[in-house]
């Protein structure tokens, strides 16, 4: 999880910067999740920033990598809800090992039990099995 916030820093701001300026340039709203990891140069290096969507896509991607190099068995599942009464939403990723499933939530930082929702970081929706 470090390593996502690490290419993917949490950071509203910038990411309403970013879309912004691509609305400017007729790019639309839909943007690569690679734009958002390559966001731009600082200090000679490549920075990037996003929401809990890319954080959640990002781990979603590491975990498919993982099993598609036999460094795991399972499946991934990025999943998004949204709290009306809050007005908020949020995303995570979920790894189901066949034995238990995970939730990855790199915003909240935090990798917890589907099945302990006393230790959930959000209103998943989520049910065991």
């Amino acid at each position: 999880m470090g390593q996502i916030r690490k290419f993917l820093p949490y950071d509203e701001k910038r990411v309403a910067n970013f879309l912004n300026e691509k609305r400017s340039e007729e790019s639309g709203d839909f943007q690569a999740l690679g734009n958002f990891v390559q966001m731009g140069v600082e200090d000679g290096r490549i920075v990037g920033a996003g929401v809990c969507l890319h954080q959640a896509l990002l781990a979603g991607v590491f975990l498919k990598k993982m099993i598609d190099d036999g460094k795991l068995l399972g499946s991934v599942a990025v999943f998004r809800n949204h709290d009306y009464d809050e007005a908020t939403a949020h995303a995570w990723a979920v790894y189901d090992s066949g034995e238990e499933a995970y939730i990855i939530d790199p915003a909240n930082r935090s990798v917890v039990s589907v099945s302990d929702p006393d230790n959930w970081q959000w209103r998943y929706g989520l049910e065991k099995g």
